[in-house]
């Protein structure tokens, strides 16, 4: 049984993800959980695998073994790295499990010998072994990858067909829950279609928390730390967070280095908002969203209704089905992270995509002139005269390049008369 703070938490703990997770695995499902970064994929898992009631509430497929593979250990992002954490993993898990002393003993010799040997094929092969061992015994073998995105430059389809050939040699005694903040299919398409992946795992969603799920977390995070914050400021809190699990650790960690604990909303707001730690979280909330679902969270920002929200923005509850935040402070610093990377340097572009960006950058946001565009990006020709195609196509070539590096903004054309630069936020 693994052993975590999180095994305290009552049995109602984020009851409907534990439900909806239970489902899967009940039926032999493997999962992709998914969510946007740091909300706490990690935080429910712990209370998944090691609360003592849930095998019997949620999943209820007789005995259990939970083996965790972490690769945020991973020293490197190979294959072979990756299969080896995997084995030592399982073999972990076996020795603390109520398996036969004749399997533990094989479980330790084929990893001894997959260290000898130190050949990936050799130690896919004893995963296998020791998966269809384990599955003899009786026991249903859950397999959970964490931080499985990290992986997203080295996915082969090599690691995808042996990750098949492992679920089909335990048949419906092995499942997977893979954890991510985007689908495998965003992360690697050439690896993982959507075809492919409906039949290997199901998508799961993980909202952020409801309030007293929060305070359950709130709770444990605050004895941690030997934090006493009075009710007031709890549920101060646990609204600023909007149930986002590191918003709430690092908001505690914060409160725990003042002298005084402010107890309005405005001057706590303003105190963690300001927080190094948590405007960096914010930034790489928004950095991990693609330029359509970041022009939509900068139409929110600027009091603009979206006709219609990106799904993602949806499924992951980082914005409600009323078009708000879900947390106040993460709102605080979408604003300046639309300023700082409204005005930031574009790189690789030629002579004359430079002097038309910068033209247009000069006069961001307001209507640049043909003609002056002509004056400034072919002063040697202006009275030879300059044709719209070249122009055009000039513009075309530029706004190619500011979307395929995911810059930030738009160039617009102002029919009969010129173009102006503006950013996804004000972008209509």
């Amino acid at each position: 049984m693994l052993s975590h703070s999180e095994a305290s938490y009552p049995i109602e703990f984020r009851a409907k993800a534990a439900k909806e997770l239970g489902d899967h695995l009940r039926h032999h499902h493997s999962v992709v959980l998914l969510g946007m970064k740091r909300v706490g994929i990690s935080n429910f898992l712990r209370f998944f695998m090691s609360q003592p009631e849930v095998p019997d509430t949620y999943i209820k497929n007789g005995p259990l073994l939970w083996v965790q593979v972490d690769l945020n250990n991973l020293v490197e992002l190979s294959l072979h790295a990756f299969w080896t954490l995997t084995l030592k993993r399982l073999v972990d898990s076996v020795e603390a499990s109520q398996v036969s002393p004749a399997v533990k003993q094989k479980a330790e010799r084929l990893f001894a010998d997959s260290i000898q040997l130190s050949d990936t094929f050799f130690t896919l092969d004893c995963v296998q072994k020791l998966v269809t061992m384990v599955a003899a015994e009786g026991l249903f073998l859950v397999l959970v990858f964490m931080r499985f995105d990290r992986l997203s430059k080295g996915l082969t389809p090599e690691l995808f067909a042996n990750l098949q050939v492992i679920k089909d040699t335990g048949g419906p005694a092995v499942a997977y829950i893979f954890t991510s903040f985007r689908p495998l299919y965003e992360l690697s398409p050439d690896v993982f279609t959507k075809s492919a992946l409906s039949v290997f795992a199901r998508d799961m969603y993980l909202l952020p928390a409801k309030d007293a799920d929060v305070q359950m977390m709130l709770q444990t995070f605050s004895e941690r730390y030997e934090l006493k914050l009075t009710p007031k400021v709890s549920q101060l809190v646990i609204k600023l967070c909007g149930g986002h699990a590191q918003y709430l650790h690092l908001s505690l960690l914060k409160l725990k280095s003042l002298e005084k604990i402010p107890d309005n909303e405005p001057d706590l707001r303003k105190v963690l908002a300001s927080d190094d730690e948590i405007k960096l979280l914010s930034e790489e909330i928004l950095t991990s969203l693609t330029p359509v679902e970041r022009q939509a969270v900068a139409h929110l920002h600027h009091h603009k209704k979206l006709t219609e929200i990106p799904d993602y923005l949806l499924a992951t509850g980082l914005v409600t089905s009323e078009q708000r935040f879900f947390s106040p402070l993460f709102a605080e610093a979408v604003g300046p992270f639309v300023t700082q990377t409204a005005h930031g340097p574009v790189k690789d572009l030629t002579r004359k995509e430079q002097l038309l960006f910068d033209l247009l950058n000069s006069r961001f946001n307001e209507v640049v002139e043909r003609d002056e565009i002509i004056e400034a990006v072919w002063p040697d020709q202006v009275e030879l005269g300059v044709t719209d195609w070249a122009l055009d196509r000039l513009v075309a070539r530029l706004r190619n390049k500011l979307g395929t590096e995911r810059y930030p903004y738009q160039v617009v054309t102002i029919i009969s008369r010129g173009y102006k630069l503006t950013d996804w936020s004000i972008v209509t």
